[in-house]
């Protein structure tokens, strides 16, 4: 799984299309802290490990509910799909404005938030999430979709957790 995603991460990078990582902003270093404290998945290409476990402990959650990972393995279990989550934010927060997250947030055709499925956010996050739950002719499973503001310029993130690897992607500035 990781070696299609590295594949179209390089492809990403040959087409121009993604910056290198040492082009990255170094802000992402605590975007990303923040993103593992949340969603509970380690990042394997991260280099940065022992800063981000310094920024993970200084952004961890006080209830210490559930991180997504968690969250979807016990969703999946009682209810045979995984959950949707709606971006917990309006606006895409930055690393210099963090804003605050509606975890009450819930698709229109499922009563679930981010709140009651038992996931603890931050009362002020640097980065808004979404989670996308698919069920393809490979299988099913879920994006955790990340973005956040640098300079202006909106970063988004893709974490797939599921067959279907091409829809992962690191950050990348997005350009609508």
């Amino acid at each position: 799984m990781r070696k299609l995603s590295l594949f179209i991460l390089v492809t990403l990078l040959v087409a121009g299309l993604a910056k290198a990582e040492d082009d990255l902003p170094p802000e992402l270093n605590r975007v990303n802290a923040q993103l593992v404290a949340i969603t509970g998945i380690d990042d394997p290409e991260d280099d940065q490990g022992e800063q981000d476990s310094l920024n993970s402990a200084a952004w961890s959650v006080a209830s210490q509910g559930l991180t997504v990972d968690e969250a979807q393995a016990a969703f999946v279990a009682e209810t045979g799909h995984y959950w949707q989550g709606l971006p917990t934010h309006t606006s895409v927060p930055s690393v210099d404005e963090p804003l605050a997250p509606d975890p009450t947030r819930h698709p229109t055709d499922q009563p679930e938030s981010w709140a009651s499925v038992g996931i603890a956010l931050p009362t002020t996050m640097v980065l808004s999430l979404r989670v996308d739950a698919y069920n393809g002719t490979s299988g099913a499973g879920y994006a955790i979709v990340a973005k956040t503001m640098i300079d202006e310029v909106e970063w988004i993130r893709v974490i797939n957790i599921g067959p279907e690897t091409w829809r992962e992607h690191n950050w990348t500035p997005y350009q609508p």
